[in-house]
């Protein structure tokens, strides 16, 4: 039988203090293939990824006290399959940090997604080179940290994105100066953010950080 955790994501959790208030940022569940060319805004989960999102909201450790998604359906559908999975009868707050937080202006960014491939647009980020319609590196990814380290409840906070938001952050916590696809999270994967007195730490497949 195929474990329900997404790979790491288990060996993450495992390093958080007992009692702290968590936050996890994931990707959304497996998706149908987007068109070239296009934003695939409409794009709709698979039955698998459906039933992923479900399977992981009945392993996750801890309580869930807050949820939050991008506005994109896709999204949605994987954090309310998570929710049902947890028998969690929460209300999803869409938000645009979680699908724009690297956007300066949504038109401009997405004319660039469409007229070129994703990966090399974040390498440009990455390396420091300006993108049209996109934030520097340092200001989004400190835009989308400060919305997931935010003080809520005891319990796990939920936060679905994209993958170019976790890539990127993980590329600005690791202060990484050339793309690297390792960092390219699959469906469902995610970064933990929990508090340590003044230290605000991070986690990514078992491995664990400080963003400073």
């Amino acid at each position: 039988m195929n474990s329900p955790w997404p790979v790491g994501l288990e060996a993450s959790f495992a390093l958080i203090p007992k009692g702290q208030p968590v936050s996890l940022l994931c990707r959304h569940g497996e998706r149908f293939p987007i068109v070239d060319g296009s934003f695939g805004a409409e794009l709709s989960l698979t039955e698998k990824g459906l039933g992923d999102a479900f399977a992981l909201g009945q392993v996750l450790p801890l309580p869930l006290v807050a949820a939050f998604a991008s506005p994109l359906k896709r999204c949605h559908q994987t954090a309310s399959q998570i929710l049902a999975g947890a028998q969690s009868t929460l209300t999803i707050t869409p938000s645009n940090l979680l699908l724009d937080g690297f956007f300066t202006n949504r038109a401009q960014a997405e004319t660039v997604l469409a007229q070129r491939q994703l990966k090399p647009i974040l390498l440009d980020l990455v390396q420091g080179v300006l993108v049209e319609g996109l934030e520097a590196l340092p200001v989004g990814a400190s835009r989308v940290l400060e919305l997931v380290f935010a003080p809520l409840a005891n319990g796990l906070s939920l936060f679905t994105s994209h993958d170019h938001i976790i890539a990127l952050l993980l590329h600005y916590l690791l202060k990484l100066k050339e793309f690297n696809s390792e960092y390219w999270p699959g469906y469902l994967e995610g970064l933990l953010f929990w508090k340590e007195g003044s230290r605000q730490c991070w986690a990514f497949r078992g491995q664990k950080g400080v963003w400073s």
